[in-house]
């Protein structure tokens, strides 16, 4: 592409940038400057619990908020011609006042913050893992060679080595586990000890993916929930599903799609915000069933029996370590015959085998949990720029 075609496409974006913040609350003024910026609002409230007593700055990139002055329009316009991304631009720009000494943000498989932390100096940029990397691992090789974190809080050693293997520049690994995952023992872990059901179904409805992906998947994904209703049914096992969706209109969705799959032998449970429902679920539920689900993920971390279902035919969407907690033979009777396995365990002897993998997953370390690890490196961070 010319130059001349590559400043034309950029000034598209940037008027489609402009346009899509047009109800934006609009600040006539730079943002004030402090420790701590925080890119992207996105889920940012997982993060300001981290910074402590120091300011921090929220970087709204969405249509929330924009600082606007000659000076920021000047440095924004300049950024999004150099970067080719308006949004980045414009994030650039404002971190030229903020002045952090490190920007942080959870939504760390985003391409924004990828081109802001190449671009931006005088900052250290650490991107907090929020989900199980299952679109980084299947990325083409040059939208793999494109991710750029310089400080990365991921799960586990996993990431460290899918992203070595497909040619990510990250600069520096802390496999420390998850943040909500620990936020969630923490606050919430303590009272769901009791057991309440046989078997967790964490919703994954997939409405559209037969023609995203291929046809036939949605088929793969609703049938572990038509397995585990069946399974419950001829065994008498008392069946959840944790909605994925707290919004109302989302769950009605979610329901409409897992109305042809299960019947009314399974409780469907709501989310509420911020109560970690699913975790609770999944950690008052004897074994819970899934596809390829983050909580899962971080379910089998805690300890809690656990079945991956991988019904799809493609080896890509597989668990990463394979053992008695994945499936792959999309049978009813496969999956009876393993569920009944793992019914037979006790937890502490599925926990015995599960362990490595549960570990190379989530690395979660009780002595030093994720979210308390993460305030001490921002803190010392700015500490030591501080002396």
């Amino acid at each position: 592409m010319s130059s001349g075609a590559a400043v034309f496409k950029t000034v598209l974006r940037t008027l489609q940038f402009i346009y899509r913040n047009r109800r934006a609350t609009v600040i006539w003024s730079v943002p004030p400057q402090a420790k701590i910026a925080i890119l992207d609002a996105t889920s940012a409230q997982f993060i300001t619990p981290l910074c402590g007593a120091e300011k921090f700055e929220v970087i709204h990139v969405h249509g929330e908020r924009l600082y606007l002055t000659l000076g920021i329009l000047w440095s924004a316009f300049k950024w999004s011609i150099k970067t080719g991304q308006p949004q980045a631009g414009y994030a650039i720009a404002l971190l030229e006042r903020i002045r952090p000494i490190m920007a942080i943000t959870f939504i760390d498989n985003a391409r924004l913050f990828y081109v802001v932390s190449q671009h931006h100096k005088g900052s250290r940029f650490l991107a907090i893992q929020n989900a199980a990397r299952h679109d980084t691992a299947h990325l083409p090789p040059a939208l793999a060679q494109e991710i750029h974190i310089p400080e990365f809080a991921c799960f586990g050693e996993f990431e460290k080595d899918l992203y070595t293997r497909i040619g990510a520049s990250v600069g520096r690994f802390y496999p420390i586990g998850s943040l909500r995952d620990a936020y969630y023992r923490e606050q919430f872990g303590p009272r769901n000890t009791n057991i309440e059901y046989d078997i967790c179904i964490v919703g994954e409805a997939s409405p559209g993916w037969d023609k995203l992906e291929y046809p036939g998947i949605e088929d793969a994904i609703g049938n572990i929930a038509k397995h585990a209703e069946m399974f419950g049914r001829k065994f008498n096992k008392r069946v959840c599903l944790a909605s994925k969706r707290p919004a109302l209109a989302a769950k009605e969705r979610e329901l409409q799609w897992y109305g042809k799959y299960i019947g009314d032998g399974v409780e469907v449970i709501g989310q509420v915000r911020n109560e970690y429902t699913t975790y609770g679920l999944i950690d008052r539920s004897h074994v819970t069933v899934a596809f390829i689900s983050t909580a899962l993920h971080e379910g089998l971390g805690r300890g809690k029996r656990s079945l991956f279902c991988n019904f799809t035919g493609l080896r890509k969407w597989d668990f990463p370590v394979d053992g008695i907690w994945c499936l792959t033979d999309p049978s009813y009777e496969a999956f009876e015959e393993r569920m009944l396995k793992l019914f037979e365990m006790s937890d502490s002897e599925f926990q015995a085998l599960s362990f490595d993998a549960a570990k190379y997953t989530l690395n979660y370390d009780r002595n030093l949990p994720t979210h308390r690890f993460l305030q001490k490196l921002i803190v010392d961070a700015v500490s030591e720029e501080k002396r």
